[in-house]
């Protein structure tokens, strides 16, 4: 399973959220504090538990509670919306079972047990799975949405799976009701069946198979609808058409001689808990989404060592079930003990020469009354040095290593949710977990990760693709759209290596998509004497309001800078010197058409703009946040009045850029033709419109 988007609507922060187009295998979410990244999570998180619970009254209490919580008192109604796709052997698998588990109930199905179609039925059946591998069926359903509804003032909630049967949308409901049908159910609704629904999936099949279905029933082709897909049989076995709580009383077939012959590789293949757990349509969505996602937790809690049988907890994804999540692997199949082995090694290249291994001990000195336990013992080992100690007397850091190794490993998990990894690492260590996350986007295994993070260290920038910024609008929370790259890869190679040159140059440039607001210069001079300035004006640093003052080493760069910044919607205002505005500056730059090479404005527009008189550019200029030194074409940094006169008594230790603007700054006081331009840059660090 991958998540492709999510829409929500008057939820949390969201008025109404859009992220679209979310890149597999990972996507890194950026952006300043209190934008919305980690109710994206919380959301989630709502959405998988809500389907865990489905049809499960007892369960379903703490999700409700935190979704009448979560919801604004909007009268629109609330909903959560996730764009997902599935497709691989297991879940294809899983849907495939399911749905001719559902055709193979003869006895449910309109003409009953004794119908002279039955045989026919079930050999045509045979032929599908054999031949076409009922692939042909489930197509529709493996990409869709995963919805949850909340209407405040009628306190009604809607769960349902909406997918598309050619040019028909279909919602696959699941709470409060069980069943198919292609619009919305009024709330006075408990059953329904739609016969369209007939037409318009059988519309969907090759023609070939369409055919077989006509040879088979070839004497009874009017009765193949009401035999095989009436809808009311379909679903009457696992979800029918009454409550929940009543299908739940349906078991599972308690072995694989009670399942049907066409069917038992299926079964094979599913590994289906032995627990009693009833095979229903909630059973379904636990296996196909909700027990897929995992949330990361505050990885500080160091790992619980000593179980007894009442609290084994297997491959559960929680910090404190750390030791015995390793045990299990370690103590498994051959197959297993290489996953166990998967882990060590990749602890081991995120820390840098750390090895860990899992041992146990039985305690045998429990009274009569208890049951013994076991003690599970995470060791670290270091090679070229000679400690071994228990994981519970080191640090923090460790720990947050080997849980997060263990869930980036895991073919248990579709997808992983990790908010702020890293918080336990030193910065060498995030550079490697980066590394090893960018070189995961070139093989096909694992999870998919989405990752909320604040260091530019774990920011990919070799593949700037994945990047979405989240960022406050007029609207409230809003996203990025994600970076053109990949198409630009394909259509433009020399855009795509700007893109690739831009982003690698150093870390310092990927810290740009954590500010509020950027000032970009033209050098490092200005860079030194602006912050001054800024501090010596408003009596507080840049930082305090999260603001940055940016060197772009030379207006050759500036349409590029634009263009990211632009891209990623981090507000930016510029300075520029005089000669920008000339036809053809010496280093063959014109302001202009730069603009229009960062996409600011048409190329017309800027050939128009670039013959206007020169103040009248400079104030046309000011409008997309672009401010002119001075009043001509030759004014620069150095001719400021304010420090034009100390150019010559600049001492010596200062000859450097950065010196000499810090000591030309230091001298004066902050020049009036820039107080504008600091105004710009702090209102756009608060602007809730995205240029």
């Amino acid at each position: 399973m991958r998540i492709t988007g999510i829409h929500v609507k008057n939820i949390l922060s969201f008025r109404e959220f859009v992220m679209e187009n979310i890149s597999d295998p990972l996507t890194v979410l950026v952006g300043p504090n209190s934008a919305g990244k980690t109710n994206v999570f919380r959301l989630i998180e709502l959405l998988r538990d809500a389907f865990h619970s489905a049809g499960n009254t007892s369960e379903s209490t703490r999700w409700k509670d935190r979704l009448k919580e979560y919801t604004q008192a909007y009268d629109d109604p609330a909903s959560v919306r996730l764009a997902v796709r599935f497709g691989t052997p297991e879940e294809k698998s899983l849907l495939r079972y399911f749905w001719l588990s559902c055709l193979m109930r003869p006895e449910d199905s309109a003409f009953g047990a004794k119908s002279q179609y039955v045989d026919q039925w079930d050999r045509f059946l045979e032929q599908i799975v054999r031949d076409l591998g009922g692939d042909v069926i489930i197509a529709p359903l493996l990409a869709g949405h995963l919805e949850l509804q909340y209407h405040q003032h009628s306190n009604r909630y809607s769960l349902f799976y909406e997918f598309s049967v050619g040019s028909t949308t279909v919602y696959w409901m699941l709470e409060p009701w069980v069943g198919l049908t292609t619009r919305l159910p009024d709330p006075n609704l408990s059953s329904w069946s739609s016969p369209s629904l007939v037409q318009a999936w059988s519309s969907t099949w090759p023609a070939e198979l369409r055919q077989r279905i006509e040879a088979a029933f070839s004497d009874a082709p009017t009765e193949i609808p009401t035999l095989a897909w009436d809808w009311r049989a379909m679903v009457s076995w696992l979800q029918g058409q009454v409550p929940p709580t009543l299908v739940n009383t349906q078991a599972q077939p308690e072995s694989r001689n009670q399942v049907p012959l066409v069917l038992q590789p299926f079964w094979d293949n599913l590994h289906l808990p032995d627990d009693g757990r009833v095979w229903s349509v909630r059973f379904l969505w636990d296996l196909l989404f909700a027990t897929r996602i995992v949330v990361s937790e505050n990885l500080r809690a160091l790992p619980q060592l000593s179980y007894d049988q009442n609290t084994w907890v297997q491959r559960e994804f929680r910090s404190a079930h750390l030791a015995a999540y390793l045990f299990d692997w370690k103590t498994g199949s051959r197959q297993d003990r290489q996953r166990f082995r998967e882990i060590q090694e990749v602890t081991e290249r995120l820390s840098g020469g750390t090895m860990i291994d899992v041992t146990a001990n039985v305690d045998l000195s429990c009274s009569e009354s208890s049951s013994p336990q076991v003690v599970l013992d995470i060791r670290q080992q270091s090679r070229g040095e000679s400690y071994d100690y228990s994981l519970s007397t080191g640090g923090a850091g460790v720990n947050e290593l080997v849980y997060l190794s263990s869930i980036l490993t895991s073919p248990d998990m579709a997808v992983v949710l990790l908010d702020e990894p890293g918080a336990n690492l030193h910065s060498y260590a995030l550079r490697r977990l980066q590394d090893y996350l960018t070189e995961r986007m070139t093989i096909d295994r694992g999870p998919q990760v989405l990752l909320i993070t604040h260091t530019p260290y774990l920011v990919p920038s070799e593949q700037i693709q994945t990047i979405r910024r989240i960022y406050r609008g007029s609207t409230g929370t809003l996203a990025s759209e994600p970076s053109p790259q990949g198409q630009d890869s394909q259509t433009d190679g020399r855009l795509a290596k700007k893109h690739h040159d831009f982003w690698s140059r150093s870390p310092n440039i990927a810290n740009l998509l954590f500010y509020h607001a950027v000032l970009l210069v033209d050098g490092p001079t200005e860079v030194a004497a602006l912050s001054v300035w800024y501090e010596k004006h408003f009596r507080e640093p840049l930082e305090a309001r999260n603001l940055t003052v940016f060197s772009v080493d030379g207006k050759t760069s500036l349409s590029f800078y634009w263009r990211e910044l632009n891209l990623l919607h981090v507000p930016w205002v510029s300075l520029v010197d005089g000669d920008s505005l000339r036809s053809k500056s010496e280093d063959g730059t014109n302001l202009w058409m730069a603009m229009a090479e960062a996409g600011l404005m048409e190329r017309t527009d800027a050939l128009t703009k670039k013959e206007l008189p020169v103040n009248e550019q400079i104030a046309a200029l000011r409008d997309y946040g672009v401010f002119f030194r001075g009043m001509t074409v030759n004014d620069t940094f150095e001719t400021l009045a304010e420090i034009q006169p100390l150019l010559s008594r600049i001492p010596p230790s200062y000859a450097g850029k950065v010196r000499k603007g810090l000591w030309l700054a230091e001298q004066t006081n902050c020049p009036d033709e820039f107080i504008e331009l600091f105004e710009t840059l702090r209102n756009r660090s608060g602007e809730r419109a995205s240029r």
